[in-house]
């Protein structure tokens, strides 16, 4: 509930009262002597007014401690007996804990009376608080919530989180409904101060359902050491959002060039503006072809064909040739229209010829070899995207990067093997150990590298000593640079890169690398993050038909949004990136099989494979689209199996997997 004047209305007084009106109006507020607090009523919810009268809903009776008779946290245990397991909690209930909790008066951090949470001197890892169930009503269904706690460390020793540890005490949410722990966007309690008092703060996804939540403190650690937590207004309530037009960082991404032959030093960056981007690139040719000269847009965007007009095309940027000398065409204009797909053309801009200037140019027509060009469009519209959205009010906006220059002295590199070695320039986390980066905030990250030897090799990233994505290929006495994104890494996760090849590094401080976290500005467009990745390595038995594929291993889920081992439950309208693939180890014959996504049971992508194999063979079918949901509506996944007779899932990791992820409005 946002700051506001409130009224008294029907007749509603502030005389004491155990029941709440039935015909509220927002705005209204009551006593309520049964759990001695105001209350007032805003978007359809009643909730107790915050600490220090702020007028916000709070769904946690008694969050500020004044008024309470007995602590509201409640000690629980589910531990059960492997540190790994016992690191998150189950359902933050019942057990037998040894914790303890009490009220304290003499001491508060707050008005007459603080909670406190006590942990003794011993391991108790898998044992917590929780509060009892809070009500969500539907108006909050579907939607991002803040809990907000104030804290103080009063006696022992408590060791905080870090960027890359959980500390000794972590928060989750339950949703009870639907039996699912939902983890918020930040766990941890950053301060340790015995003098000061510190704040926990972070927003999770309610379901479309649920309608019944408790809310967890959970040791997450092994510590024998005791503590004890002052614990005061404590606060689950609805966010206050704002309305504005996206601005975004610039980003860099590596467009699709024709016409151009084999561009080298490519270099492109986008923003979004509203409902539309900006681009700026520039690249060097190689040798020019007879094919449309064109360059495509950053991956996962398209262009809104219904806003770029007929197929006259619409006019959205400049190229210039940079290159002083030629005889070439120094300038052209970037066009798009309702037949250029996604990717812009380079036009004609010289209207004293009769070449007509809304067809693309030949890349041999308008370019040499070699020659370098520069290119600039703004407010090109995008597909789905919209110049006034709901913007978040908090956000996870921490500066994550590091850039490394290379070695003075040469490195012999071991194809595939070795990692090579970078000098620090910056390092914001203090992750980088010489030849690895060590991920200390999960997420998206962007790699980009300079790479220079008297031998070809491409250079390739690695993701916990996996080959991942190839990053930029060197030719002979020539440097390469390249840009990739690397997806959904967690903490811990160990990045390098390595030559395909056995090759010898120059030494030259020149050389770069450069690793930085993808992150939202200080208001995000999306109320919270909401993606989820489950796996089977069960060796499952597929029968012949139509089958519902499971997946009963969970990688992470930050909204409990996996049930059955086969839905997934959207918490929040928007689109999302559904990467599907199956593996099985048994193919053989003719057939013709399928791979599906369905909503609500209904079909919405499907993939078909028509194979023969002789002899039995393994194969991974495979399965990505973006598909756009409402909350409350289900994703299952199917595979069509054709071959007449039931096959069987591998059991290797990573072959059968599911990710789904929102990613946009």
């Amino acid at each position: 509930m946002s700051r506001q004047h409130f009224k008294i209305s029907k007749g509603i007084s502030l005389t004491p009262t155990t029941s709440q009106p039935v015909d509220p109006e927002n705005g209204d507020v009551i006593y309520n002597s049964t759990s001695n607090q105001f209350e007032g009523y805003e978007s359809g919810v009643w909730g107790t007014f915050g600490s220090g009268g702020s007028g916000v809903v709070n769904l946690i009776t008694n969050g500020n401690a004044d008024k309470a008779t007995s602590n509201i946290f409640i000690p629980y245990s589910d531990r059960v007996g492997t540190p790994s397991l016992d690191k998150r909690p189950t359902d933050g209930t019942a057990g037998s804990p040894n914790v303890t909790t009490a009220l304290d008066s003499v001491s508060p951090i707050n008005g007459v009376k603080s909670y406190q949470l006590i942990k003794d001197a011993a391991d108790r890892q898998g044992q917590g608080w929780s509060t009892p169930a809070f009500t969500v009503d539907p108006v909050n269904r579907a939607k991002s919530l803040k809990i907000s706690v104030d804290y103080q460390v009063v006696s022992g020793t408590f060791v905080p989180g870090t960027s890359s540890t959980d500390g000794d005490v972590i928060w989750y949410i339950f949703d009870i409904t639907n039996s699912q722990l939902i983890e918020p966007s930040n766990i941890k309690m950053f301060s340790n101060t015995t003098t000061l008092t510190a704040s926990y703060e972070a927003t999770f996804q309610t379901s479309a359902t649920g309608a019944s939540y408790r809310l967890i403190a959970h040791v997450a650690t092994v510590s024998a050491l005791a503590y004890t937590l002052e614990i005061d207004n404590v606060t689950v309530s609805p966010q206050v959002y704002v309305y504005g037009s996206p601005v975004t960082d610039w980003q860099s991404y590596t467009p699709t060039i024709t016409g151009a032959g084999t561009p080298a030093s490519v270099l492109f960056f986008w923003r979004q503006v509203g409902d539309s981007i900006d681009i700026m690139g520039e690249f060097s040719t190689g040798t020019a072809t007879a094919a449309n000269a064109t360059f495509t847009m950053p991956a996962g965007l398209t262009i809104a064909t219904n806003k770029t007009g007929s197929g006259f095309g619409v006019i959205y940027g400049t190229g210039a040739r940079t290159t002083a000398t030629g005889s070439t065409r120094k300038r052209s204009l970037l066009l798009a229209n309702n037949v250029t797909g996604n990717q812009l053309y380079f036009v004609n801009d010289d209207y004293t010829t009769a070449q007509n200037p809304n067809a693309a140019i030949a890349g041999n027509a308008y370019w040499g070899s070699g020659e370098f060009q520069s290119v600039m469009v703004t407010n090109l519209p995008i597909l789905g995207w919209s110049s006034s959205v709901q913007m978040s009010n908090s956000a996870d906006t921490r500066v994550v990067d590091f850039a490394g220059r290379g070695t003075a002295g040469t490195q012999a590199l071991t194809g595939g093997v070795t990692n090579i070695t970078f000098d620090v320039d910056k390092d914001s986390h203090g992750a980088w150990t010489g030849s690895t980066y060590v991920v200390r905030v999960p997420g998206d990250y962007n790699l980009s590298a300079f790479t220079y030897s008297s031998t070809a090799f491409s250079l390739q990233s690695y993701v916990n000593a996996v080959a991942n994505k190839w990053v930029n290929h060197s030719v002979a006495n020539s440097g390469g640079n390249g840009n990739i994104i690397l997806h959904d890494l967690k903490t811990d996760d160990i990045i390098s890169v390595r030559s395909n090849t056995t090759a010898t590094l120059a030494a030259d401080t020149k050389q770069s690398l450069s690793i930085s976290r993808i992150a939202g500005p200080q208001a995000i467009a999306a109320s919270d993050s909401i993606n989820a990745k489950y796996s089977n390595v069960a060796g499952t038995s597929v029968g012949t038909g139509s089958q519902t594929l499971t997946f009963p291993t969970r990688l992470w889920d930050s909204n409990g949004s996996f049930s059955a081992n086969t839905t997934f439950t959207a918490s929040s309208v928007g689109k999302y990136a559904v990467n599907l693939k199956f593996s099985a180890n048994t193919i053989a014959g003719l057939s013709t099989c399928l791979l599906r996504i369905l909503v609500n049971g209904v079909t919405v992508s499907e993939k078909g494979y028509a194979q023969s194999y002789s002899t039995a063979s393994p194969y991974t079918w495979d399965l990505n689209d973006d598909i756009s949901l409402l909350a409350g509506d289900t994703v299952t996944f199917q595979f069509q199996n054709g071959f007449g007779s039931a096959i069987t899932s591998t059991t290797t990791v990573g072959h059968n997997s599911v990710a789904i992820k929102r990613v946009g409005n």
